[in-house]
């Protein structure tokens, strides 16, 4: 079920669509070195299994590359008064605010990004945000 949300209730709307463009040359890159691959046939002569398993290598690796790329391109937090909502590429999850338990934040690897960890009842999901305060604000209020 597709969540709907009032424009005016929202705090904060992040997503990781600038980020899926780092992904974006890589796939490229790869699906076209696959469909070039059979011209290699033509200056040496290789063996068909190792044809094979070299051009495998390649799509699988590009196969990577757009996993990362469209599930970054499809990442999105948005954070209302009541409710806080993650949507990705294979899921949604709502989780109402005033289930939230618990919390902890990190820095995600080395990026902007900050990688939260709420706690529910019964649940606990998994966050990345680059609006750290605003995000810790929100669940401070609700904590407290």
């Amino acid at each position: 079920m597709i969540a709907i949300i009032p424009m005016s209730n929202i705090i904060i709307r992040d997503g990781m669509a600038k980020e899926s463009k780092v992904w974006k040359i890589p796939m490229l890159l790869f699906f076209a070195l696959s469909a070039l691959f059979p011209f290699t046939l033509i200056w040496r002569s290789i063996e068909p299994i190792d044809f094979i398993l070299g051009e495998l290598m390649v799509i699988l690796i590009g196969c990577y590359f757009l996993y990362e790329f469209l599930y970054s391109l499809k990442y999105e937090i948005v954070v209302t008064n009541d409710k806080l909502v993650l949507k990705t590429l294979f899921s949604e999850k709502t989780i109402n605010l005033k289930d939230v338990t618990a919390y902890s934040y990190k820095r995600y690897k080395k990026t902007q990004f900050y990688q939260f960890l709420i706690f529910c009842q019964d649940d606990s999901i998994r966050v990345n945000t680059r609006f750290k305060n605003d995000l810790e604000e929100v669940l401070k209020e609700i904590t407290t």
